[in-house]
């Protein structure tokens, strides 16, 4: 079950994969950037810390799970609804913005959305580099 581990061409194409998404994914740094700005002090550095820690795990996770799909021959169709799902999240939501300190709730709501965001946003890259 687990031969592929075993493999230098899985490790040859894991590398890569890695690369390219590492270079593709700056765009994480300034989103949690923004994201924590609002927090007070001691916030804003959970919320970076775990932020980080969180997109790198799913980073990973993610990379080791697209090197097998990659063995799929319908990849580009499911990359494709990926896509589309990934237009669909980053839709603005209706209804006034509420100005003022967000509470624990909110941000923890927030900090959920953007790991789903981020998880979908990071399938799609992957998918679309092959």
């Amino acid at each position: 079950m687990l031969d592929f581990l075993s493999d230098p061409q899985f490790w040859t194409g894991l590398g890569q994969i890695i690369l390219i998404n590492i270079v593709l994914s700056g765009d994480n740094a300034v989103v949690i950037a923004l994201a924590a700005r609002s927090l007070p002090p001691r916030r804003q550095k959970q919320a970076i810390f775990w932020g980080s820690g969180a997109a790198v795990v799913m980073r990973i996770i993610l990379t080791v799970i697209a090197v097998e799909l990659l063995r799929s021959p319908y990849l580009k169709i499911v990359g494709g609804v990926l896509l589309v799902w990934i237009a669909r999240l980053g839709r603005p939501r209706r209804g006034p913005a509420q100005p003022g300190a967000r509470s624990a709730r909110e941000v923890t709501a927030g900090l959920r959305s953007r790991l789903k965001k981020g998880a979908t946003h990071q399938r799609g890259r992957i998918v679309g580099l092959f």
